[in-house]
């Protein structure tokens, strides 16, 4: 960046942002008046000179007579109160950014779901695993144990823990954790396949405890680190341009773009990345300006140990920090920055050297001879990186790195850049919820505005170049400043701003001359984004995936950068956007975007929590009624209001003392003293979204029913009846206390009600929700669906007038009708399932784990080697499998060696967990063969297993014989 890049022509009024300007011109009038050199009067009792400013005499030393110890201490004084004032300005307003940065990120910590931010469930995993192990993870068992980010590097997740470890977790509420191979129970309610996520149950309400409160302190800290980075951005951008503090607070409001406002109150290791990568920008920003102090060196070295403990990422700054130091120590002809280039890597080195060698590799021989030495350079986490695409062990590291940087053209880099814009600016959840339109068409004009505006600057300096162009004095073209002289390559003074003279230190930002090298080592923070552009470019040419791979938030540690080009562009574009009320417009602006994320993007992510706790109720009745129903479901009390003429209220409180086995329905009949039903209601406890296959033990869930009741209830009804159905079949029935029922209900004859258990009358349901249809002087039997499949209620009066049923896994998707009211209809939405068996199968009949049935599979007889083998398998599910099981097919030969194999779920990612009894899967599977397999007879080896494990499930065949862990198909001639 040219000294004079940032210039502009006239005064550069660099007393504090706000300070009065003078017209253009004025100074350099005032400066080519002749000095005045008449001599100052003395008075004969001092011998000082007369000013007619007090000041003036306290300011001069060449006044014996005035260099008293308290005069000096008065002359010091004023001084700094003149130094405060004038900078008070700037602090004043990068408080009143940060301020509302952390009001802004205090509010998205609080709002936004638990666990819903990249990566945030397997951070907080990892913290809580260093505060309970009370070590770091070491072994391979260790990490798996420890969560999906326990390879990283631990000083982020070490700090938090320490700080968070006054708060007593181990009482309830704890977090309930969704995995289909930890916790295969908790992956039923909406039927997901995530890993490390929670499970958003009413737990994670205000006041938080437990667990949940750990986890909100260590977000607010995260927001704190965040803002710290912030603080040193603004530091940097005062050293490269510090004759405008006003630059350096745009450079500050450039960052506060949603995501980063997201990203810094969720909990993430890029907070600590960011602080510590402003931190190295600010070191050898100083360095570049002259402060070349071997501490400074040893200070950088510092930083980069502690960045490479804190995210893998940040190798990324160890060639940055080599070419500046190389750079600087050839351009100043100094040799002591390449000197200190040795300390400073030493450090980077020395410092995460323990942990590095403390952890143990997946593969035990990287760390035998040389690769104890390689392991300096995180051979671990490299290994792990590179095998992702096949790329080989990080030992082949460098070809590794440039194939994978070379790859990312011939994938989508346009995808990819649009996927890292998008992500800058707001791409919320997991980058899996994009942000409302108009916010990316803001961040467009935003970011092309800044590009107009270093299009303008580069123009002014081609101009400035051009126009000074032979001229004879080099002072007329500096831009207007009587100093600029200093820096003119021309000039007798020019080495003033040399590298090689002792008086560089003249262009530092403390120096009255400073505004003549603006723009001095804006070169730094810029390599640095580049650094980390690569870094994450490498990372998509390796992985091959979006948006994962093309994530903002891994440029954090190059904050300082983007955002001071931001600004620069926006400022050379339109100088007024960098006074008080510009920066209050661009900072108002950004966090309007962010306000205008939260109820549209941040809330809506906000699912209704799951009716679950891990303690009791607050407002459960103080006397328990403590029904016990069998397989580990308890009623602990409930609650009933009569509310309007026709509807009753009530809340049931239930409790898990083990965890359920199967699936559970409850049958509520208003009964009269006959035994007569006079009103029914069928539904799950706790709801659709909570069947009792997901409850674990101790939990406690609310259940809340609005009651609509027929007109054919005409007085109060003595009994409450409660069935438990299991499975379809009534376990157990038992009488409940009820209330006395007001005036009968008021249900205009005719009318028809198609009711869900929440209260609402939409008429789409889905997989196992309540339907309560009420049809007053009608007789509801069954409803007839697509088909003509009839759909028979679980329940119904004797009237017939009101009929329960709930949406099973064997009702098919579509419009169900009442036969005699073809207008009353209600639609079912949901996976639509098969129950029939396929043909053309041969048949099996081997059963696995006793809950999955393969009934038969069709294969080609023959294939060639190199070619590829289609296969086809029908599963069954005879019972809820409960279980998050793989497929594996192995083409065996008579020695047992495997020559080709497909492991895949079964079903297009339709987990084991989601089949319903009866429920009849067809997959196709497709085998590589070895193209160095031999001519013969093979065999398909085919079975389940358990990913997380390996456990496979037992077989059984159709006579009950016990097969082993997998079952051999027949033969397969592999070659002529």
């Amino acid at each position: 960046m040219s000294e004079h890049l940032l210039s502009e022509p006239g005064n550069m009024n660099h007393e504090g942002f706000g300070a009065r300007r003078t017209r253009r011109g004025t100074k350099d009038a005032e400066s080519s008046a002749p000095e005045r050199t008449d001599p100052p009067e003395r008075t004969p009792e001092s011998g000082c000179s007369n000013a007619a400013a007090p000041l003036r005499v306290l300011r001069d030393a060449s006044c014996p007579s005035c260099s008293k110890p308290f005069v000096s201490f008065v002359v010091k004084i004023l001084a700094a109160a003149r130094r405060r004032l004038q900078s008070m300005p700037a602090r004043w307003g990068l408080a009143a950014i940060l301020l509302v940065y952390l009001l802004a990120g205090g509010v998205y910590s609080f709002i936004a779901p638990l666990g819903e931010a990249p990566d945030e469930m397997e951070q907080f995993w990892y913290i809580r695993d260093i505060v309970e192990q009370r070590r770091l993870p070491r072994t391979v068992d260790d990490r798996l144990a420890a969560g999906g980010k326990s390879h990283e590097p631990p000083l982020y997740y070490a700090l938090l823990g320490v700080a968070t470890s006054w708060v007593d977790a181990r009482p309830l509420p704890q977090v309930k954790m969704l995995d289909p191979e930890r916790w295969p129970r908790h992956s039923l309610p909406d039927e997901v396949l995530v890993n490390f996520a929670p499970l958003h149950t009413a737990d994670e309400q205000w006041p938080f405890r437990g667990v949940v409160l750990v986890w909100h302190l260590a977000r607010l800290l995260s927001l704190a680190l965040m803002a710290a980075a912030l603080a040193v951005i603004y530091r940097v951008a005062r050293e490269i341009v510090p004759q405008r503090p006003e630059v350096a607070l745009l450079t500050v409001a450039a960052a506060l773009a949603p995501q980063l406002v997201y990203i810094g109150g969720s909990l993430n290791n890029d907070a600590l990345a960011a602080l510590l990568g402003a931190l190295v920008a600010w070191l050898l920003v100083r360095l570049a300006k002259g402060d070349a102090r071997w501490r400074s060196f040893l200070l950088l070295g510092l930083l980069l140990g502690l960045a490479r403990l804190t995210k893998f990422y940040m190798l990324a700054l160890l060639p940055e920090v080599a070419i500046v130091l190389l750079v600087l120590a050839w351009r100043r002809r100094n040799v002591r920055y390449a000197l200190g280039l040795l300390p400073a890597l030493a450090l980077a080195f020395a410092i995460p050297a323990p942990w590095l060698f403390y952890i143990q590799p997946v593969d035990p021989t990287l760390a035998q001879g040389w690769g104890r030495l390689a392991a300096l350079f995180d051979i671990v986490h490299a290994e792990r990186w590179f095998s992702a695409s096949g790329e080989g062990q990080a030992g082949t590291g460098a070809l590794a790195v440039a194939r994978a940087l070379a790859g990312v053209l011939r994938l989508q880099p346009g995808a990819w850049a649009l996927t890292l814009f998008k992500s800058f600016w707001g791409f919320f959840g997991a980058m899996t919820v994009e942000a409302p339109r108009p916010l990316y068409a803001i961040a467009a004009a935003l970011s092309g505005a800044s590009l107009l505006g270093w299009a303008r600057l580069a123009w002014r300096r081609i101009s400035d170049s051009r126009a000074c162009s032979g001229t004879p004095d080099p002072r007329t073209c500096s831009g207007g400043s009587p100093d600029s002289r200093t820096c003119s390559g021309d000039s007798p003074d020019s080495r003033t701003c040399s590298g090689n003279s002792p008086d560089s230190r003249t262009c530092s930002g403390g120096s009255p001359d400073s505004r003549t090298c603006s723009g001095q080592g804006l070169w730094i923070p810029a390599l640095q984004v580049l650094a980390f552009l690569a870094t994450e470019a490498t990372f998509y040419g390796v992985m091959q995936r979006l948006p994962d791979t093309a994530q903002a938030r891994h440029l954090y540690p190059a904050l300082a950068g983007l955002a001071l080009l931001l600004a620069i562009g926006w400022w050379g574009l339109w100088r007024p956007i960098a006074s008080r009320r510009g920066l209050l417009a661009v900072t108002a602006l950004l966090i309007g975007l962010s306000g205008y994320c939260l109820p549209t993007v941040v809330a809506s992510m906000r699912q209704p929590l799951l009716p679950v706790r891990s303690t009791p109720w607050p407002d459960a009745p103080v006397t328990s009624m403590n029904v016990d129903l069998g397989d580990g479901l308890l009623l602990a009390g409930a609650r009933w209001t009569a509310g309007a003429p026709g509807r009753v209220t009530g809340t049931l409180f239930w409790q898990a003392t083990q965890p359920p086995a199967g699936e559970a329905v409850v049958v509520l009949e208003l009964r009269d003293a006959l035994g007569n039903a006079g009103a029914v209601w069928a539904g799950h406890p706790g709801g659709a979204r909570y069947p009792t296959q997901a409850w674990d033990a101790g939990d406690h869930v609310r259940q809340e029913i609005s009651w609509p009741l027929p007109p054919s209830l005409r007085e109060a009804a003595p009994q409450l009846r409660l069935r438990m159905l299991r499975d379809g079949v009534e376990a157990i029935a038992v009488d409940l206390p009820f209330i006395a029922l007001p005036a009968a209900p008021t249900v205009a004859p005719g009318a028809q009600t198609a009711w869900q258990h929440a209260g609402s009358t939409e008429d789409t349901f889905g997989l196992r929700d309540s339907l309560l249809v009420t049809w007053p002087g009608g007789r509801i039997d069954s409803l007839v669906g697509p088909g003509g499949a009839l759909w028979q209620p679980l329940a119904q009066t004797a009237a017939g007038d009101q009929a329960a049923f709930v949406a099973g896994a064997q009702q098919r998707p579509g419009a169900y009708l009442l036969p005699d009211a073809p207008q009353v209809a209600v639609t079912i939405a949901g996976r639509a399932r098969t129950f029939t068996l396929p043909e053309g199968l041969t048949p099996l009949g081997t059963v696995f784990g006793s809950s999955v049935e393969l009934i038969g599979y069709d294969m080609a007889p023959g294939v060639s080697p190199g070619d590829t083998l289609h296969l086809r398998l029908a599963w069954r599910a005879l019972r809820p499998v409960n279980r998050h099981y793989t497929v594996f097919t192995h083409l065996v030969d008579s020695q047992g060696r495997t020559w080709g194999q497909h492991d895949k779920l079964p079903g297009q990612e339709y987990s084991t967990l989601f089949w319903a009894p009866g429920e009849v899967v067809v997959d196709e599977y497709t085998l590589q063969v070895d193209p160095a397999a031999p001519a013969g007879s093979y065999r398909l080896d085919v079975g389940l297993y358990q990913a997380l494990s390996g456990a496979r499930a037992p077989a059984v065949d159709a006579a009950g014989q016990a097969l082993g862990d997998h079952v051999l198909l027949g033969s397969i001639q592999v070659g002529p």
